[in-house]
């Protein structure tokens, strides 16, 4: 190789290098756009909770006539619909709060949370399959679902695609987009050869984690935002496993 040969090839590869490089950087500029996009969504999702929950106790101070009839309120639509909806004044709020404080699949010892993307985003499945094996998640062709294994191959926790599909295609997962994840860990039977509280922490640390690198919204097992209620809910449930 002459001389002349070798300074033109060393001139294509730094140009390659350069062009490698721009396109990193213009990778990772768009990558902190998008995140300070999603930053200010979950920032008016905040404060949209506060008013929220500022407007529910005010209603909570008005007096409830049970004996009132039903009266149907007439909503209107962003595309210019309208839907009814039939208030009952007879139903106390706590008979409701009750009723939605009730966990079916925890109490069967199957603790399950939801990622959902935030309005107007969506998950990529070669970034969510890159996220998980980086977080010690593997595979499983046969349940199309992502797990975590202990050192004795146990499933610790799983994550499987909630919507628009469920599971995930290993065929097509690098070209799909999801808005909603179902993350769960079944204490039922890791409460056999582990500590359940040792395994739900090391679960939910995880689940927020990811949750925090994917910028989603956390969820109960109603598909409801996570509160601190729900979080007292789902460790009082961990007793029962204590004594077993």
């Amino acid at each position: 190789m002459t001389k002349v040969q070798l300074i033109l090839l060393l001139s294509i590869i730094i140009v390659v290098l350069l062009l490698i490089d721009a396109f990193r950087r213009s990778k990772r500029k768009k990558y902190q756009r998008k995140m300070t996009e999603l930053q200010a969504l979950q920032e008016q999702e905040r404060t949209a909770k506060k008013t929220s929950v500022t407007s529910k106790q005010a209603k909570q101070n008005v007096h409830i006539n049970t004996q009132a009839t039903p009266r149907t309120h007439t909503i209107e639509l962003d595309e210019g619909e309208t839907i009814k909806v039939t208030t009952h004044p007879d139903t106390v709020i706590s008979e409701i709060e009750t009723t939605e404080a009730t966990y079916p699949q925890l109490e069967n010892g199957l603790v399950t949370y939801y990622i959902s993307a935030p309005r107007g985003y969506v998950f990529n499945g070669g970034d969510l399959d890159t996220l998980f094996k980086h977080n010690g998640l593997s595979y499983n062709a046969e349940a199309q679902s992502f797990e975590l294994l202990t050192q004795d191959k146990d499933v610790l926790f799983s994550i499987k695609a909630d919507a628009p599909v469920e599971g995930f295609n290993s065929e097509n997962l690098h070209q799909t987009d999801y808005t909603s994840l179902m993350c769960t860990c079944d204490l039922t039977d890791l409460a056999e050869f582990y500590d359940p509280l040792v395994c739900f922490e090391h679960f939910s640390q995880s689940i927020d984690k990811i949750n925090a690198r994917l910028g989603g919204t956390l969820l109960n097992e109603h598909k409801r935002r996570f509160t601190s209620h729900d979080e007292s809910a789902y460790k009082s449930q961990l007793k029962k496993f204590e004594n077993k």
